[in-house]
């Protein structure tokens, strides 16, 4: 994935074992100038969330009866985990 990410002269200059850490690299960058191209939020801090309500926001997420197709199971204290992680 390097060389059409960064281009044939980044590629040649990658070392091979550095090669994936490197493409990790570019992908990150490009979703940052993606990110301030559209002026979207990044995480629900920036979306204008605030930390008092995750815990609301993880209750309603586990009694949502969409819940059922996901493959793993979940409770309040799961997707408070994953709320916290996408809050900043």
């Amino acid at each position: 994935l390097l060389l059409p990410i960064a281009g044939s002269d980044i590629y040649a200059r990658t070392p091979e074992p550095r090669r994936a850490e490197q493409t990790i690299h570019y992908i990150i960058e490009l979703r940052k100038a993606l990110n301030d191209l559209c002026g979207l939020p990044i995480n629900l801090k920036q979306a204008g969330v605030t930390k008092d309500k995750l815990h609301a926001i993880a209750q309603a997420a586990i009694n949502d009866p969409s819940l059922i197709m996901n493959p793993r199971e979940m409770d309040a204290d799961d997707a408070l985990a994953i709320l916290k992680k996408a809050f900043e």
